[in-house]
């Protein structure tokens, strides 16, 4: 295959995600515009969260997953391991590490940015949320829909053109999905990470199942201490005493996993593919070019900043 073939395949991934950005915002606003018309009031947090929900889950999901599957590609020929538990759990605390790190990123820029760094209106929507719903959605269904779209789907049809840009292309496009500034960076440290195992193992279930993690505490968990302490009297105080637990719990594992990562580091393993190795060395701004120099990655880089724009 040539770089024109192969910048076509980009192309086609850029619209897969393209097309569940468009046709989730589409859903939901023809939803919202029906129980506006049913309601004439307010639409209340829940089901904000719900409508967004089914828009993104019932109705992109699937058509960028129609797109997806109109991608042909050759094999990769990847070169997996089989991890242990422990491999997981480590990885969860690494991916805790980058995450925290990530934020204290975006507390910085958003500070220095001020009123044009925009709000996070996800994670006002998943404060104000019913917990039982927000495990539902955040915990179950967002890690499973992502790591489909953002690691199976997109880095199967990719990979042949090299380990390493497919990890920095999924962890990108998974970081740029968010939307906002506050949740980019994290995002896209964490992608890093979840894009690694899933080259390494090319196990798509043991990277739902440490996003799930990664959700469960990361907002699950927060939630609820949150309401606890918000309630009067000693289940106030109790939840204060949790959510101080909780801190010391997460800067503890956040330490662990900074330092694992610098081990983890020098021990990463990428593997050049058969088509690299009969390729002619691609510089990096012909990668770049080819994976975003083409229509669908523009369209998806437009809407992405739209996006982030709206969040101003």
């Amino acid at each position: 295959m040539n770089e024109k073939s192969w910048s076509r395949i980009f192309s086609k991934t850029g619209l897969a995600l393209s097309a569940f950005l468009i046709i989730s915002t589409i859903a939901a606003l023809v939803i919202y515009a029906g129980l506006a018309v049913i309601s004439r009031g307010s639409v209340s947090t829940d089901l904000q969260l719900l409508v967004n929900a089914i828009g993104m889950y019932a109705v992109g999901f699937p058509a960028a997953w129609m797109i997806f599957r109109s991608i042909s590609c050759p094999d990769p020929a990847r070169r997996t391991e089989k991890w242990e538990l422990w491999s997981w759990i480590g990885l969860y605390l690494i991916c805790t590490g980058v995450a925290v790190a990530g934020n204290l990123i975006s507390v910085v820029l958003t500070s220095i940015l001020g009123p044009l760094a925009g709000t996070n209106v996800v994670e006002t929507l998943i404060l104000r949320s019913n917990p039982l719903l927000n495990f539902i959605l955040t915990v179950i269904a967002a890690p499973v829909v992502e790591e489909l779209l953002t690691r199976k789907f997109l880095m199967d049809r990719i990979l042949v053109y090299g380990e390493k840009t497919a990890i920095v292309v999924s962890a990108l496009l998974f970081g740029l999905m968010h939307g906002n500034l506050y949740q980019f960076f994290y995002a896209f440290g964490v992608g890093l990470i979840l894009a690694y195992a899933y080259v390494r193992t090319g196990n798509v279930m043991g990277t739902i199942a440490l996003h799930m993690a990664i959700n469960f505490m990361g907002s699950e968990v927060v939630l609820l201490i949150g309401n606890l302490e918000s309630m009067p009297g000693l289940m106030g105080i109790m939840g204060i005493g949790l959510m101080t637990l909780y801190g010391s719990i997460q800067l503890g594992s956040a330490i662990s996993g900074i330092i694992l990562l610098c081990c983890f580091w020098k021990k990463k393993r990428l593997y050049q593919t058969p088509y690299e190795w009969s390729s002619p060395r691609i510089s990096v701004s012909g990668r770049i070019r080819t994976v975003m120099g083409n229509p669908g990655m523009i369209l998806f880089f437009v809407l992405c900043l739209l996006r982030f724009a709206m969040n101003i």
